[in-house]
């Protein structure tokens, strides 16, 4: 959930950015809130820039409904932001036959991510996508697992 309001802050940056200097385009974003990708951090610790937040020994619980509605949520706010500037470049179309086993691929893949419902097939003939953050997140409807030790 606070993924999903960070992405709609970042509309204020981006056109700050846009509006003092050029156009923006936002580049290599992915649906990760972490880095449980197996072969994102580098092959070495001291390669690793990302963090992980606690959720990757839970990857395996969030495939449930609630899940996918918030990363499709999480998506569509990302993607709002990025298409109200110049655009946007997702992280990667496809990743390797390793990677793509990894359980957080989808986050990283845009294909996988089409396939696992986070995106529409049809970019194109969506509802107009610049809206997702004009409405906070509907607490109402979300139901988050516990966390598991």
């Amino acid at each position: 959930i606070t993924a999903s309001n960070m992405a709609c802050g970042y509309g204020s940056l981006l056109r700050y950015k846009t509006c003092s200097s050029l156009p923006t385009m936002t580049g290599e974003w992915s649906l990760a809130i972490d880095d449980c990708m197996k072969f994102l951090t580098g092959s070495t610790s001291s390669a690793n820039q990302f963090a992980d937040f606690g959720q990757c020994k839970n990857l395996k619980g969030r495939n449930t409904a609630q899940w996918t509605s918030l990363i499709k949520d999480f998506a569509a706010r990302q993607r709002a932001v990025f298409e109200k500037e110049l655009g946007w470049v997702f992280w990667t179309w496809k990743v390797d036959k390793v990677a793509s086993k990894d359980i957080s691929a989808p986050l990283w893949s845009y294909s996988m991510a089409v396939e696992a419902g986070y995106f529409p097939d049809n970019l194109n003939t969506e509802d107009d996508v610049t809206k997702a953050c004009d409405h906070p997140v509907d607490m109402t409807k979300v139901v988050l697992p516990p966390p598991t030790d």
